[in-house]
């Protein structure tokens, strides 16, 4: 009958980080600029900050450049 208990397979584990998304530049930001919806958004895969950690960005400066499609990371 199987088990109530619902797991992962190890294929959806591995899946895990390419179907995910993080945090990158959608256009080049320069240091001291806000981050906002014009120069951040989400994109794959997940290697870096979540995207529940996005509105936590907006609004904030920069300490640093990013050039177009690098991923965001503190």
């Amino acid at each position: 009958m199987g088990s109530k208990e619902i797991i992962p397979t190890e294929a959806e584990i591995n899946l895990e980080k390419t179907v995910r998304r993080s945090i990158f530049a959608i256009s080049e930001i320069k240091q001291g600029e806000k981050y906002s919806t014009e120069n951040i958004g989400l994109r794959r895969p997940d290697n870096g900050m979540t995207p529940k950690d996005f509105k936590n960005f907006l609004g904030k400066t920069t300490s640093k450049s990013f050039k177009k499609g690098e991923m965001i990371q503190l």
